[in-house]
């Protein structure tokens, strides 16, 4: 039921960012549910600016770093902030093996430095 509510949320557009967010940064959901609200947050884009503080906070969450890096591409130049942590989490020892984190890590920085 809350991921269906995420989900729908993040289809309500830029009016639903701030309750996205809330469950995005709440550690004690379920990370199914956290990833339907970042998912949600990639779905509103560019709109969802004021997200990126609490996504790039979660790309040091392994639960749901990869949907965080995915959600930080879709909001684009808006994400420029996050840029330097995630190039530091993709290199970091940790994320090494984690080759589907590098690649959404990889994506994300291109469409935030892309020209708009």
């Amino acid at each position: 039921m809350q991921e269906a509510a995420a989900e729908a949320l993040g289809k309500l557009g830029a009016g639903s960012v701030d309750a996205l967010i809330a469950v995005a940064k709440d550690g004690k959901r379920d990370p199914l549910i956290r990833q339907k609200a970042i998912g949600g947050l990639a779905t509103i884009g560019p709109d969802a600016k004021s997200a990126v503080p609490a996504l790039t906070d979660a790309i040091k969450d392994k639960d749901v770093r990869i949907d965080a890096a995915i959600a930080l591409g879709a909001i684009g130049p808006n994400a420029k902030s996050a840029v330097d942590a995630l190039t530091e989490a993709a290199g970091d020892k940790k994320n090494k093996k984690d080759k589907a984190f590098k690649q959404a890590v990889n994506e994300a920085v291109k469409k935030i430095n892309a020209k708009s």
